[in-house]
């Protein structure tokens, strides 16, 4: 069921921000991160911006139900040069039965990316208040060295 969730989230976030100019950076059916998915996002205009997607199982032990469990969270990130900021935008948790309905995850996706294509856009240089510790290249330099 988890792949078939992956490709649903993919799909409904590449159409989601395909219209906003983001590209891919990710695999279409989630990177694997630290035991979740993650869909990376990104744009570079004045500053290099990215909408970040991850969907992760819950053990069971977290659940509220004996069915299957999924904490999905929508972050926005923006950065320039050594200096960047990182926000959660939205965090729910969703069951096997949301995912069988893909009006119902576009309707809830669609909201949650306006959301956060909103909050990311708005970001200026003087917003950016942390600081990596080693400098860093751009998004698309760093993804082309993992291809």
């Amino acid at each position: 069921m988890a792949t078939e969730i992956r490709k649903v989230i993919g799909e409904q976030l590449k159409w989601l921000l395909k219209a906003d100019n983001f590209s891919l950076l990710s695999d279409e059916r989630g990177d694997e991160r630290h035991g979740s998915w993650e869909w990376v996002y990104h744009k570079r205009d004045t500053l290099e911006r990215y909408v970040i997607a991850t969907l992760t199982s819950l053990p069971l032990i977290l659940r509220e139900t004996s069915r299957s469990e999924y904490a999905i969270e929508i972050w926005i990130g923006v950065e320039e040069g050594n200096r960047y900021v990182r926000q959660l935008v939205e965090e729910f948790i969703a069951e096997d039965a949301f995912f069988d309905d893909s009006s119902k995850v576009m309707e809830k996706l669609s909201k949650t990316l306006g959301d956060a294509l909103r909050l990311v856009s708005q970001f200026n240089t003087s917003d950016l208040t942390e600081a990596y510790f080693i400098p860093r290249k751009p998004a698309v330099e760093r993804k082309e060295k993992h291809v």
